[in-house]
């Protein structure tokens, strides 16, 4: 299947290209349906996606709904060149090959995410639900002058549906396998006359998707979740908006590392004929995995239109995260090791934007200022069983128990303007200023002492501060079509590493190079879009094993290249294909490093120093989960019937083989995930629908998340991808 669709890819890029130079004659044209007109917020400004010069690919309330979009795993299909994995209850994004491996802690990832603009630090919080949104934005690329520190990936802008002013609800009701229930519903309007409300409620549980063979054990993977959006409106005057979003979501589920290669006992004979397996969608857990969230978010937009050519914008943001997991961690039937982290943090930021333009509307400018202020405290529980269990000690005697306190404080101030030198030719530059402030304190309990420090208090602290301008032109070549270039620089934050002894690690710094096409042709029929883009990174972020510590490292330098096509086109006044494809070249360029599973888990200095370990060049490898070619396509259904409406929705994707370690030894094969759906609006029954829908129609079996566990069974540990899902969902609209 996926040969033949890796064939069609370059012709049908041609065909689609080639119809962008003029409208096309006969029936079709004459048809007076258009593709949906999508308008994003990623400058700052809204606009139509097709005429903002940066690759963007926007998800509105209809296709949400349509394909029962609820969490991360959905956008690997939907959104190009924009991989989301899920790996130790950590949510990892990967745009463009570019993410940070194992993300825990205080630390952030390489893709920023907000919510109704305000920002999300923490990665366990990317794993909470998406119900009664306007729309996603997905921002491909560094987004280091409007968007700041820790966006070198892309952003990713999540906008929820605002209170109406006429009364309208929602309710739906799923039912499917896995046991799954899940209700969700909505109710908006007017609660006075310049006063509006909106409340939205998403409750889902199912079944463990991974069988435990342990006896006695449950099967992991789960989920229970409920979700509460609050939303309120005040309209104090025609010229100024006040929305408040108040969001909490209580989630309880399970991750779950199986064995992807056999435990050894080359030290420890704990592991010496332990039960496992390396069977798909199977495992041994003698501890129940679970994990426990709780998130608080509150956003303060207030907008302010105090002229045709002025408005000022205020975004005020606090986000409370915490969470607390238990994870069986050696992919084995023994009592061996187990992760116990812990997280709470709570965040403030305010943001303040001016849009103005001057010199008779040629001249467009936006100015603004952030602050953020994040209090984390972090800690794990690491009990070393396999120790104990191989030397007869008590359980428990040997262990690690560390307690991290982080407080960060970051200031930014930005400019970026766009200059009209004709009615088809623009120019635009940007600068973003920023200064970083980082104090930690960590207390480390361990039995075992492995950090260096060897004291049981430990205090550091450390700032950074980082210039990211942008520089671009954008040409309208006609009335529907643009190409645009820029280049652009960002970083990522710098800090102290939470899983190991907290060795601190420097910030990674991107300079991007973009150039992208973008039309609409057939009369507003077609649209694509096309970018290639070259990145060159230094001391990008990476992890390895050392000392059965996640070490938090630099790689001297990378590089990273590729191009993307985007496309859709109505066919008739029933059939809407999309297509994508993107191809990424992510090596490293100037990089050693030791692989610790080849010498029993230990690349100390010492040890190399007695050359018992060995750094080895890395130059050209590909960097971890970085995918060289990705391919979807969609197809839109209408199907007339008597009685209603028929829709038929198919969405298939395909990635290509990756390597889950910089090393590029363990392979993870490539694999194709096809979801559909088919919803019946009756006639009979205004506002109703009846949706089936299969995710994984083909239940292809894939991995996720991978790691290693060093100094222990030296065995390779992955997270499973989801299996083939199915159910029924009833829908009712009402005004």
């Amino acid at each position: 299947m996926i040969k033949p669709m890796f064939r069609a890819a370059v012709p049908f890029a041609i065909f689609v290209a080639g119809m962008t130079g003029g409208p096309m004659s006969g029936t079709v044209a004459a048809q007076e349906r258009e593709l949906e007109e999508i308008i994003v917020t990623a400058t700052k400004r809204e606009s139509d996606v097709m005429d903002v010069p940066a690759s963007i690919t926007a998800l509105s309330t209809e296709t949400l709904e349509n394909r029962i979009v609820n969490n991360y795993d959905d956008l690997t299909v939907l959104v190009p060149n924009w991989d989301v994995k899920l790996a130790n209850a950590q949510v990892i994004q990967r745009v463009r090959g570019i993410a940070h491996g194992l993300v825990q802690g205080p630390h952030e990832g390489a893709v920023a995410q907000h919510i109704d603009g305000v920002y999300i630090p923490r990665t366990t919080a990317l794993r909470g639900v998406y119900h009664d949104l306007q729309s996603i934005e997905a921002l491909r690329g560094p987004q280091g002058t409007l968007y700041g520190r820790n966006a070198t990936g892309g952003a990713l802008n999540l906008t929820t549906n605002k209170p109406t002013e006429e009364f309208e609800g929602r309710l739906s009701l799923l039912a499917g396998n896995y046991d799954r229930r899940n209700v969700t519903a909505m109710v908006s309007g007017p609660l006075s006359e310049n006063f509006l409300g909106r409340l939205g409620v998403y409750y889902n549980k199912r079944d463990g998707y991974i069988e435990n063979l342990q006896p006695g054990g449950d099967d992991p993977d789960y989920e229970d979740v409920i979700s509460v959006k609050l939303g309120l409106r005040f309209l104090p005057s025609d010229e100024v908006t006040i929305d408040l979003t108040v969001a909490y979501e209580d989630w309880e589920g399970s991750n779950a590392w199986a064995s992807y290669t056999a435990p050894q006992d080359i030290i420890f004979p704990i592991y010496t004929n332990a039960p496992y397996t390396l069977e798909y969608g199977k495992l041994y857990n003698d501890i129940d995995n679970k994990d426990e969230r709780e998130d608080t978010i509150v956003a303060l937009n207030v907008g302010w239109d105090v002229s045709d050519s002025l408005s000022i914008r205020s975004t005020t943001g606090f986000v409370r995260n915490e969470f607390e997991s238990v994870n069986d961690s050696d992919g084995t039937g023994v009592y061996s090791v187990s992760w116990h982290p812990r997280n709470k943090s709570d965040t403030f930021s305010q943001e303040l934007v001016i849009d103005f333009s001057l010199m008779e509307e040629r001249l467009d400018v936006i100015l603004g200022g952030y602050y953020y202020e994040d209090d984390t405290d972090f800690g794990f529980y690491l009990p070393l069983n396999f120790i104990d269990g191989s030397f007869g000690l008590p359980f428990n005697t040997s262990q690690i128990n560390q307690d991290w306190q982080q407080d960060t404080t970051a200031y930014a101030a930005f400019l970026d303007a766009t200059f009209h030198v004709s009615d088809s030719f623009r120019v635009f530059a940007g600068i973003r200023a920023s200064d970083e402030d980082k104090d930690v304190e960590i207390q480390s309990q361990q039995v075992v002492v492995l950090c260096g420090y060897g004291l049981p208090v430990s205090e550091v602290g450390d700032s950074w501060s980082d210039t990211s301008p942008r520089l671009g032109f954008q040409w309208d070549v006609s009335e529907t079509s643009m190409i645009y270039g820029q280049v652009q620089e960002g970083f990522r934050s710098g800090g102290y590493d939470s899983g190991s002894c907290n060795d601190p690690f420097d910030p990674e710094e991107i300079t991007a190079f973009e150039v992208g096409y973008k039309a609409g042709f057939n009369n507003g029929r077609g649209s694509v879009s096309a970018a290639a883009f070259y990145y060159d990174y230094q001391d990008l972020q990476i992890q390895q094993i050392v000392d059965l510590q996640l070490n938090i490292e630099n790689a001297a330098s990378s590089e990273v290249y590729g191009i993307e096509i985007e496309s859709s086109l109505l066919v008739g006044d029933y059939t809407t294909l999309g297509f994508n494809y993107a191809y990424v070249n992510a090596e490293f360029e100037d990089y050693t490093d030791c692989d610790s599973i080849l010498f029993l888990g230990n690349c100390s200095g010492a040890v190399v120093a007695a050359g018992l370990a060995v750094f080895e060049d890395l130059s050209g490898n590909q960097m971890p989960g970085a995918a060289e070619h990705t391919l979807g396509v969609s197809l839109d259904q209408e199907i007339p019937i008597d009685g209603g409406d028929l829709t038929l929705i198919v969405d298939a994707y395909w990635t290509d083989e990756t390597f889950p370690r910089q090393f590029n030894r363990v392979k993870f094969d490539g694999y194709t995930l096809v979801n559909a759906f088919l919803s019946f609006q009756p006639d009979a029954w205004q506002g109703s629908t009846i949706r089936l829908f299969a995710k994984n129609l083909t239940d292809e079996e894939y991995f996720q998340g991978f790691t290693t566990v060093a100094n222990t069974s030296f065995n390779f540990m992955s997270n499973f991808g989801s299996p083939r899902t199915w159910g029924v969902e009833l829908v009712y609209d009402f005004r």
